[in-house]
């Protein structure tokens, strides 16, 4: 799974082994589970996507457009879904995705 926004890349690279961060998407990859283990990476436009490390996905939790507004802690959703550049019926589904960090292990 690749990031591009600073503050999560901030939280990836500063993060300790067990913290837990949150990215929001809109499209779901139905082969991503809670439990999962993937890579975490860094978007290079034109290149290879730079390896971070790994983590772990603790959930995944289904979200409309008009409930990232009504929840104070998805605020920070709203500034990583600014990257899309485009307007959302409320309606529209988004997922909240915990992963674990294992900053010092590389499992795949």
């Amino acid at each position: 799974m690749h990031f591009c926004t600073k503050e999560l890349l901030t939280q990836i690279y500063e993060g300790q082994p067990g913290n837990i961060i949150e990215t929001y998407r809109t499209g779901f990859v139905p082969s991503l589970y809670s439990g999962d283990i993937i890579n975490l990476t860094e978007f290079v436009p034109d290149k290879r996507n730079k390896f971070i490390c790994t983590g772990r996905v603790e959930y995944v939790m289904p979200l409309e457009y008009q409930e990232l507004k009504d929840f104070s802690f998805h605020n920070k959703a709203l500034l990583e879904i600014k990257r899309y550049n485009r307007k959302f019926h409320p309606k529209h589904w988004f997922f909240c995705i915990g992963i674990k960090l294992y900053p010092e292990e590389k499992w795949l």
